[in-house]
C-alpha cells in the first residue's frame, strides 16, 4: 500500500515542474528542489505513527483473542472523537454519531471486563492458563494502544489534508512508509 502511495510523488514533481509559479515555503523535499508544504521531517514521523499503529494491532492479534483485538481496536472511535475535539474544538454532532461512540465504548469495556473476569476465575495451581490470561490482558493492552495511535493518527490525517495539499501527504505518507517498512523488513 505504501508503494502504491508514493507514486502521488511521482504525480505531484511532474505538476509542479510544469508549473511556472513555484510553491514559496521554503521546505524542499532532501537532494532534490521539489516544493513542499510542509517539512519533509513531519511526513516521517507521521508515517512511523501510522506504521506503528498498525505494528501494535498486528502484534496484539498474536496475544489475545481476535475478537477482542478487533473489538478493543474499533475504540479508534473514541480516541478519534477525544482527539479531534481536543485539536479541532468540534464535538460530536447527530443521535447517530453519538450512539456509535458510546456502543464502541461499552463494547470495549465488555470485552476487557471479560478478560479480567477470567483472569480472576484462573486458579492459582495451573499456571499454564493463569499465564495465558495474562498474555490475552497483554494483548487487550496492546490492542488499545493501537487504537490511541488509530485514533490519533487519523486526526493528523484530517488536519493535513485540510491544511495542506493532499496529494503531497499522501505521496509523502507511502514514500516514507514503504522506506521505514522495508528497512524494518531487511
Amino acid at each position: 500500500v505504501y508503494f502504491v502511495l508514493s507514486f502521488h510523488i511521482v504525480w505531484l514533481w511532474r505538476q509542479r515542474t510544469k508549473q511556472e509559479t513555484k510553491i514559496q515555503t521554503g521546505y524542499n523535499f532532501p537532494f532534490t528542489n521539489m516544493q513542499l508544504c510542509t517539512p519533509w521531517y513531519i511526513y516521517l514521523v507521521l508515517s512511523i505513527l501510522d506504521i506503528e499503529a498498525n505494528y501494535f494491532a498486528m502484534l496484539s492479534f498474536q496475544q489475545t483473542k481476535l475478537s477482542s483485538s478487533m473489538l478493543l481496536t474499533s475504540l479508534s472511535v473514541l480516541s478519534t472523537v477525544f482527539l479531534r475535539k481536543m485539536i479541532f474544538g468540534s464535538n460530536i454532532t447527530g443521535k447517530g454519531k453519538l450512539f456509535g461512540v458510546l456502543m464502541c465504548i461499552l463494547g470495549g469495556l465488555l470485552c476487557l471486563q471479560g478478560d479480567v473476569h477470567h483472569n480472576n476465575q484462573i486458579d492459582d495451581t495451573n499456571r499454564d492458563l493463569s499465564h495465558d490470561s495474562q498474555i490475552y490482558l497483554h494483548g487487550d493492552l496492546l490492542a488499545l494502544v493501537a487504537a490511541f495511535l488509530y485514533g490519533l493518527n487519523d486526526v493528523l490525517a484530517e488536519y493535513f489534508v485540510k491544511n495542506n495539499d493532499r496529494i503531497e501527504y499522501l505521496g509523502m505518507l507511502g514514500l516514507f512508509g514503504w522506506i521505514f517498512s522495508f528497512c524494518v523488513q531487511a
